[in-house]
Parts: structure tokens; C-alpha cells; sequence
């Protein structure tokens, strides 16, 4: 009997510790994540103030291979964007800044525009992006001691151009993004001082018709039909 009794002791001994062991980890693990989602959201909050100029220890090696997978590195292209190399509309390697040989889910397209007729381009960049060319799109503008990010899409975008019409100086941007073969979505992006958000949506389609032989044909203008954002994103 004293020895039954003696093994019911060590087993809730042992359950005791186990318990306090589970327990320590799983709060562990619940600080962790705690910490990681409150430094995610200090980023996204930091993403909207002026960037430090890039310094030179800051880029990957020149050396390094062309990665086809992994994350978006904008930084080799903004370096050379900073130090004045010329830039060309192709796909850039991501990891080392140079021309890709290859479609790549992380190649990065740059696109040099004046947004506010001050003589001084901003850039464009373009990446993730699919086969058919929708892709992710920021853009960033030189400022007296660095620059910044005025333009996060919040809708692939497959190309872009800037309207007459603008705001505080800045042109308003409509984004296209490919559906069908001749049909899909534009947004209208509006400068508000720091940044450039979604003011308009649309559907937009190139009308078909058929010719005096019977072929059918495409309109050159496209047809724009409003819709709510919120369809969008």
C-alpha cells in the first residue's frame, strides 16, 4: 500500500513538471509572436516616412547569382537610381541589380518618372509579378536628405500613366491591371501631400465590332465603367 501510495506521488511529481514546462514554452512562443507582429506594424508605419540614403555595406554582394524564388530586394535598383546610373524599362535581378536573363517572380522593373514637372524623376518600381504582367508597383521620390515612399498599389497594376489632371502638384496616376484579352480594371491614385491613394475605380473594355467584310475588330479607345473600390481591395 505505502508503495502504491509512493508511485502516485512521483506520477503527479511529474505531471506537475511537465505541466510547468508546456506552459513556460507556450507563453514563450505567445511573447514571440507578440513581438513579431508589433514589429511588422512599425514597419508598415516606417514605410511612409523618409528612407536613410542607402550606404554602401547595405547591397548585396555584386557576385551574387540571379535568384529565381525568395523575397523582393529593391534596394540594388534604388542604389543605382541614387547614384545616377542610367536605368532601363527591362526586368532587373533583384538580389544583385542586374539585367535578367529570365523571367523571375522577383525581377524588378523600373520605370523613371517626373510625377511633379520639377525636372526630377521619380522611380518606379514593379515586381512580383505574374505572366500575363500584373505586378506590385511602388514608388519612391528623392528628398534633400534621402527619399521616401509616396505610392504603395493596392491592386496589381500591369502598366501606368499619369493624367493631366493632378493635386498638389502631382499628377493623378491611373494603374491598369490585365483581365481578359481586352478587358480588365483601373484605379485613380491622387497625391494628398505625402502619399498617392485610391480615388476612383473602373472596369474598363476595348469594345469589339465588326468591319464592312464581317471581321471583327477591336476599338482603339477603351470604354471605362465605374465600380466601387471595395470590389477591388
Amino acid at each position: 500500500m505505502r508503495r502504491f501510495a509512493f508511485y502516485i506521488v512521483v506520477a503527479l511529481l511529474t505531471f506537475g513538471l511537465g505541466s510547468l514546462i508546456a506552459s513556460r514554452f507556450f507563453w514563450q512562443k505567445e511573447e514571440q509572436i507578440v513581438v513579431h507582429d508589433i514589429q511588422e506594424s512599425k514597419q508598415e508605419i516606417s514605410i511612409q516616412t523618409q528612407i536613410p540614403l542607402p550606404q554602401k555595406n547595405n547591397f548585396p554582394n555584386e557576385d551574387n547569382k540571379c535568384e529565381r524564388w525568395g523575397e523582393v530586394d529593391y534596394q540594388p535598383i534604388i542604389k543605382k537610381w541614387i547614384l545616377g546610373e542610367n536605368l532601363k524599362n527591362v526586368p532587373y535581378c533583384s538580389k544583385t541589380g542586374k539585367e535578367a536573363k529570365e523571367f523571375s517572380w522577383i525581377n524588378v522593373t523600373p520605370t523613371l518618372t517626373d510625377l511633379n514637372s520639377d525636372g526630377k524623376n521619380e522611380l518606379a518600381l514593379q515586381s512580383d509579378c505574374s505572366p500575363t504582367g500584373n505586378c506590385n508597383m511602388e514608388i519612391f521620390e528623392r528628398t534633400g536628405k534621402g527619399y521616401r515612399n509616396i505610392f504603395r498599389a493596392v491592386h496589381d497594376v500591369q502598366d501606368f500613366s499619369l493624367n493631366k489632371s493632378s493635386n498638389k502638384g502631382y499628377y493623378d496616376i491611373h494603374a491598369r491591371m490585365h483581365g481578359g484579352w481586352n478587358d480588365g480594371d483601373m484605379i485613380v491614385y491622387r497625391y494628398n501631400g505625402k502619399k498617392y491613394n485610391p480615388l476612383k475605380c473602373f472596369e474598363y473594355l476595348y469594345e469589339e465590332y465588326k468591319d464592312e467584310n464581317g471581321e471583327i475588330k477591336v476599338e482603339n479607345e477603351l470604354t471605362l465603367t465605374p465600380i466601387k473600390c471595395s470590389r477591388l481591395f
